[in-house]
């Protein structure tokens, strides 16, 4: 199978949970990668946001990994794609991935990759898609019915680990699968 990748980085995801706000400006880092390659060759992927901000959340509001919860977890985004070969030319149909690594709970979520003392601590990013279902990193394909694919974002607690709150960042990859 052909794979065209674009890596997005989800960053500046910065939680805080306690009853005060940090008070220290906190900087964010975009990287952004891509593929040039012939205009027939393949099916280009773009976002609409090339970064997600989730803003500040409460743990206790946050839902356990697997679950949507409207109130923290609705951050959208769209994946748009474009090109002579978005259709499978077999007749099959397209597909999405979401890449990247995932927690090490259940791995449903894709893992708080923040560090140090300022790092929120069992808490991980969950991705939904069509009807808010949890995508699985690294084994979800999902199969697209147009060439533009809505998906939420927001922060889950991990299961069977302790929540603290902190800064949270993640770096998804959406690469195209043809089924």
């Amino acid at each position: 199978m052909r794979k065209i990748a674009i890596n997005v980085l989800i960053s500046g995801l910065g939680i805080c949970c306690m009853a005060s706000a940090f008070s220290e400006d906190t900087s964010a880092s975009l990287n952004i990668t891509g593929v040039v390659q012939e205009a027939n060759a393949g099916c280009t992927i773009e976002l609409d946001r090339n970064y997600m901000p989730l803003g500040a959340q409460d743990i206790k509001d946050l839902p356990m990994q697997g679950h949507y919860k409207d109130s923290v977890s609705g951050t959208t985004n769209v994946v748009r794609m474009s090109g002579d070969n978005c259709k499978n030319s077999g007749g099959g149909s397209i597909a999405l991935k979401f890449t990247g690594t995932a927690d090490s709970s259940l791995g449903n979520s894709f893992e708080n990759s923040s560090t140090g003392t300022d790092a929120a601590q069992g808490i991980g990013v969950g991705v939904y898609g069509y009807g808010k279902n949890t995508i699985i990193p690294n084994v979800s394909d999902v199969p697209t019915l147009s060439n533009d694919y809505l998906f939420y974002v927001g922060m889950v607690k991990l299961y069977d680990t302790p929540s603290s709150p902190g800064l949270v960042q993640s770096t998804i990859t959406i690469e195209v699968d043809r089924l």
